[in-house]
């Protein structure tokens, strides 16, 4: 019998001409050797900080929101540019590179993960491996703990595993809306995230709970985030990966008072102390969104580093240990190479005006 449980899988809008002009360009640059003779004439330094999330296959492709995953495919042709390529080192040598005022050489990049995705285990690390490549993993301990896939999943699930096409949340302001448009379908997905993001968890819960009794899935997705067991798994089998924190429920913490802020990271440390014996170190703030509150809260909680997203900048021996920028791993190999060279994204921004 078909399968019709995805015979409507979400779309989203193609790459704008301009975007797709600009990554053109900057492939240009790589392959030509503009990017690398940049980085020479301006004696270019510094790390870049790489970003994941999900690392998927075909298993769960339809259960993780495109926009967080990269194919293992990919996954491994970074990993064995990166091995053959750059310098690859852990967050613990960039930070002590920071401490003694050193500046990594360009073309040096730090692997890091963001949430607890179960793929991490199954998938990134046994290539992390092969290659002998170290990491850091940034958990959600309270997913973790309850096994929890991250709100945007279960809401991309629920869109892409459902039965009903009608949804209307009053009290969020959306709809009678009919999900059978595929424009109306990614608008309200979207819109629906934006609302999300900044909300606490219960008011998360309440939202997705009410948005699977309209549209009543057809299927559950499989695990998608890490149990503490695998957890201890992962640490055995590979122990090139490091254990980080990214507080315990993945709120946004410039969204809270800056009381919740403490409890939800110092909560994190307390969640991987308990599971696994461990102090952990570093620290990712969700949505790479930070404000003092914040960072007090990092700080308070005796972690030694704190990874945001913005600015896109490489890491010098001028970094801020509690503000290290990162950049978000492309899903294909087309930029993987100008972005991890050194000339990105300065190169970019004298150019084309444009990172």
């Amino acid at each position: 019998m078909h399968d019709t449980t995805f015979s409507r899988p979400l779309t989203f809008a193609p790459m704008r001409l301009r975007r797709q002009v600009l990554a053109a360009l900057q492939c240009g640059m790589a392959l030509s050797g503009i990017g690398a003779a940049y980085v020479r004439m301006r004696g270019v330094s510094g790390a870049v900080i790489l970003m994941y999330h999900g690392i998927t296959d075909r298993e769960d492709e339809n259960w993780i929101d495109p926009r967080f995953a990269v194919p293992v495919s990919v996954f491994e042709r970074q990993m064995r540019f990166l091995a053959r390529h750059r310098r690859v080192i852990s967050l613990d040598e960039l930070l002590s590179l920071i401490a003694a005022g050193s500046s990594p050489p360009p073309g040096t990049v730090v692997i890091t993960f963001d949430d607890g995705y179960r793929g991490v285990f199954t998938k990134a690390a046994p290539i992390l491996k092969r290659y002998n490549l170290p990491a850091t993993l940034y958990l959600a301990t309270g997913q973790v703990t309850r096994v929890e896939a991250q709100w945007i999943d279960t809401l991309y699930s629920l869109f892409n595993a459902r039965s009903c096409d009608l949804l209307h949340l009053a009290e969020e302001n959306l709809g009678p809306v009919n999900l059978a448009d595929p424009g109306n379908a990614r608008a309200s997905y979207l819109a629906l995230a934006d609302r999300l993001l900044p909300a606490s968890q219960g008011q998360r819960e309440k939202i997705l709970t009410e948005i699977a009794q309209q549209l009543r899935p057809l299927r559950a997705p499989p695990p998608l985030t890490l149990s503490w067991e695998e957890v201890r798994q992962l640490r055995r089998l590979f122990p090139g990966i490091e254990i980080g924190v990214h507080t315990r429920d993945h709120i946004d913490l410039t969204a809270c008072e800056p009381q919740v802020a403490v409890e939800e990271v110092a909560a994190s440390v307390a969640d991987v102390r308990q599971a696994l014996d461990l102090v952990p170190k570093h620290f990712s703030f969700p949505y790479g969104r930070s404000n003092s509150a914040a960072r007090s809260a990092v700080i308070a909680a005796n972690l030694s580093s704190a990874a945001v997203t913005d600015p896109a900048v490489l890491v010098d021996s001028d970094g801020d240990p509690y503000a290290m920028p990162r950049l978000s791993a492309p899903s294909s190999m087309a930029l993987f190479p100008f972005y991890t060279s050194g000339a990105y994204p300065q190169a970019s921004l004298e150019v084309f005006g444009r990172a």
